[in-house]
């Protein structure tokens, strides 16, 4: 009977290999009546949004509320692109590659800018035509991944015009983790200048999952930027490495930035799905964690760093410190927290 059973499931999957595989495409159809066709529709219950992506490439999020109702086309819709008939799904992927290529001439664009030189004020004559937000993102990659130190000081400091979570983000990466001392202290000037509400926040997974150098740097600005979740933060990561001045990790690897999810940029409203998606920054590592001893300066950084958030001064005593955030982090309150 097991090989009978066996046998049938074995044909049964040899036949769905042999059937064509179909590209599936999305369309929404809106309250309002309008229907729109893309790709990758992925709603989030969570944030109330979907996020999918148009014919133009472009990745926007929808309201759910917005949405009366979401199916799933065969993919054999067709659409013209410069005198040529496609898929949907062919046209954007098009789009998805003309974009990172378009990018990649802006970024050398704001390269010649930072330069100084003769063409230079003809660059920023074109930089000036894009809307702002082109500006601001073109901007931001110059900082995350521009290998001329001069290209990535003219962003941090031209960043300060933008005001969204997206350009915060980006400073507090440069800021943490710039090889270049330079472009760390302009990036940290600019975050000074924006005092954008969730810096703070942003600032927080440096201090936990970091390199050595990055949750130095995080716990030194947090001093700068004060969040009672900072506090907890800190001692986290002094509850990974703490063992006797013991045993703990330090990653060894490389880290690079990229675009990993996208937020509304500036909320809409009613069913409006005219905002375009804002880039979140996330970070990649590659590299080898290694078990080794944590260094004296780390742990010195993290317990200064904890009595200037909350006023207390129990000094290099770890089990003093975890037995007060025991007792006071129900209340800790900004009354706490400097």
């Amino acid at each position: 009977m097991s090989q009978r059973i066996s046998l049938l499931l074995s044909f049964a999957f040899l036949f769905c290999l042999g059937l064509p595989r179909t590209s599936l495409s999305d369309q929404v159809t809106l309250v309002d009546g309008r229907k729109i066709n893309g790709i990758d529709f992925k709603p989030n219950k969570k944030t109330g949004k979907a996020g999918f992506t148009l014919e133009n490439g472009k990745r926007v999020l929808i309201p759910i509320k917005a949405i009366k109702k979401h199916d799933k086309t065969d993919g054999k819709e067709k659409v013209t692109y410069k005198g040529k008939t496609m898929t949907l799904k062919e046209r954007i992927k098009i789009a998805k590659v003309e974009k990172v290529k378009l990018e990649k001439q802006r970024v050398k664009l704001v390269e010649k800018i930072a330069q100084g030189k003769k063409d230079s004020k003809d660059a920023k004559k074109e930089f000036l035509t894009w809307n702002k937000r082109d500006q601001e993102i073109i901007l931001g990659k110059t900082l995350l991944n521009s290998k001329k130190t001069d290209a990535r000081l003219y962003a941090s400091r031209e960043l300060v015009e933008f005001k969204s979570s997206y350009t915060s983000k980006c400073l507090i990466d440069a800021a943490l983790s710039d090889k270049k001392n330079d472009v760390r202290k302009s990036a940290f000037r600019s975050l000074r200048i924006l005092k954008h509400e969730k810096t703070p926040q942003y600032i927080l997974p440096y201090i936990v999952q970091g390199n050595e150098k990055q949750r130095i740097r995080a716990s030194e600005a947090v001093r700068e930027f004060p969040s009672t979740d900072a506090v907890g933060a800190v001692l986290v990561t002094l509850t990974k490495s703490w063992s006797g001045f013991g045993r703990g990790f330090i990653f060894q690897g490389t880290q690079r930035a990229f675009i990993g999810d996208y937020e509304l940029v500036s909320g809409g409203t009613g069913f409006s799905i005219v905002e375009v998606a804002d880039p979140v920054v996330s970070q990649v590592q590659t590299g080898v964690v290694l078990d080794v001893k944590v260094t004296r300066v780390e742990s010195k950084t993290h317990f200064l760093t904890l009595n200037k958030l909350t006023g207390e001064n129990y000094g290099s005593n770890f089990e003093l410190w975890k037995r007060w955030w025991i007792a006071a982090r129900k209340s800790i309150g900004e009354k706490t927290v400097k």
